[in-house]
C-alpha cells in the first residue's frame, strides 16, 4: 500500500479501511523505489513515533496558573510516561472536552489499536511500548492503590501515605474515643495532610480535571481523605482513559481478539512478554557483545568469508559499539529499532556481509 511519510496518521486511516487480516501488510512510500519487509518496518516504527507524539490543541479547555489566570488552551498528548517510561494514556476529561474532541482522540487510539493489532498478526516490531497497567484495563482488570506505584512513584507514595490517615480516621471511628480526645487525634492527622495540601484535582500536571465540583477549591481533610484517594484512582484508571480504552480495544478486535492477550498479564512474570511481542526483543548487551554468536548469525557471501578481514572488522566494530547508537544501527539494517525476539538469529532473511563490485 502506497504511503506518505509526512502523513503516516492520515495514511494510516486509509490503510486500516483496506487491510485484509488474513494478509500480511506491505508497504511502499510514495517517491521510493523500494518494496518490501524493509519499507514495511520502517512503517511500523515511524508511526510509531508518530502515536508517541500526537497531540491535540483543546481550545475548550483552559489551562490555569496558580493564582487562576488562564494561560492558554490544553495541548493535549496522546500518552503519559509511566515509573518505568512505558506508555500510558493521557486523562480525557469528558466534562471539559467537546465531542469534536473526543472523537479525534478516539480515531486515533482505534488506529493505533488496528496497527498494533496488525504488526502483532504480521510478525512485525512496532516500538510503543505500552504499559501493562493499559494492557490489564483494556482486558478488564480492576487496578489498585498499588497499581499507582507503576504509573507514578512520587504520587503512589502521596496517596499510600493519605490512605494510611484515612485507615487511622475509620479506626477512631470505630473505637469511639473521648470526644476531646478523638478532637486532638483528628487535628493531629488533619494537619498531617496539609504538609501535601492536596485539592480535589488530579495530582500533577492534571489541575484541569477536577474530582467533584470546584474541585481546585475543596481541601483535603480528614473528613474526606478516603474519598479523595478512592476518585484519584476512579479518575486515573476508569473515568479519564476510558474513550481511549474503548477506541483502542475496538481497533484491535478489528485483527483478532485483544481477550486472547489475557495469559500475558495474569502475573508480574509475563508483563515483559507483550512489550516483547509489541516491540520485539529488550536491549541484551550480549547480542552485541559474543563474538561467536554474531559471526553464527552474521553470514558473509558474494566474495567474503569468516576470515575476510573486512568481515572480522565489522564483527568488532558491533561489538564495540556505542549502546546509545545500537537502535540506530539495527534501524538502519532492518528498518525497525529493536531486534526480534531471540536477536539475531531470529531475523528472517539472514543478515549478509557481501563484497559490492563499484566497477560495475
Amino acid at each position: 500500500m502506497p504511503v506518505k511519510r509526512d502523513e503516516l496518521i492520515t495514511c494510516g486511516f486509509d490503510i486500516v479501511k483496506k487491510i485484509d487480516k488474513r494478509q500480511f501488510l506491505e508497504i511502499e512510500f510514495v517517491g521510493d523505489t523500494g518494496i518490501g519487509l524493509g519499507p514495511t518496518l520502517e512503517f511500523y516504527d515511524n508511526i510509531a513515533d508518530e502515536f508517541k507524539t500526537w497531540s491535540l490543541k483543546v481550545e475548550e479547555v483552559k489551562m490555569k496558573d496558580h493564582l487562576g489566570n488562564v494561560t492558554g488552551s490544553l495541548d493535549y498528548k496522546m500518552w503519559r510516561n509511566t515509573q518505568d517510561n512505558l506508555l500510558f494514556p493521557s486523562p480525557v476529561c469528558i466534562r471539559e472536552f467537546s465531542k469534536e474532541s473526543q472523537q479525534k482522540i478516539f480515531e486515533v487510539y482505534r488506529l493505533c489499536g488496528t496497527i498494533v493489532a496488525k504488526a502483532m498478526t504480521d510478525d512485525r516490531q512496532i516500538d510503543l511500548p505500552i504499559s501493562p497497567l493499559f494492557w490489564k484495563l483494556c482486558l478488564g482488570s480492576q487496578l489498585s492503590i498499588f497499581d499507582y506505584e507503576k504509573l507514578d512513584e512520587k504520587v503512589f507514595k502521596q496517596l499510600a501515605f493519605l490512605q494510611v490517615i484515612a485507615n487511622k480516621v475509620e479506626e477512631l471511628d470505630q473505637q469511639s474515643p473521648e470526644a476531646e480526645a478523638k478532637k486532638q487525634q483528628l487535628d493531629a492527622l488533619n494537619d498531617q495532610i496539609q504538609v501535601y495540601c492536596p485539592y480535589f484535582y488530579l495530582p500533577m500536571d492534571y489541575q484541569h480535571i477536577q474530582l467533584v465540583q470546584d474541585g481546585l477549591a475543596k481541601e483535603v481533610t480528614v473528613e474526606n481523605v478516603q474519598d479523595y484517594v478512592d476518585l484519584v484512582l476512579h479518575f486515573t484508571f476508569h473515568e479519564t482513559v476510558k474513550v481511549q480504552i474503548q477506541a483502542f480495544k475496538k481497533g484491535f478486535n478489528e485483527i483478532f481478539p485483544i481477550q486472547s492477550l489475557a495469559p500475558f498479564t495474569q502475573s508480574c512474570s509475563n508483563e515483559e512478554e507483550i512489550e516483547n511481542m509489541v516491540c520485539g526483543a529488550q536491549p541484551d548487551d550480549k547480542e552485541f557483545t559474543d563474538k561467536e554468536g554474531l559471526m553464527k548469525n552474521i553470514i558473509p557471501d558474494h566474495g567474503y568469508t569468516k576470515n575476510s578481514d573486512q568481515y572480522m572488522y565489522f564483527i568488532r566494530y558491533i561489538t564495540e559499539m556505542d549502546p546509545a547508537f545500537r537502535n540506530q544501527f539495527i534501524k538502519f539494517l532492518t528498518g525497525s529499532k529493536r531486534l526480534p525476539i531471540g536477536g539475531f538469529k531470529s531475523l528472517d532473511p539472514k543478515m549478509t556481509f557481501v563484497k559490492q563490485d563499484l566497477s560495475s
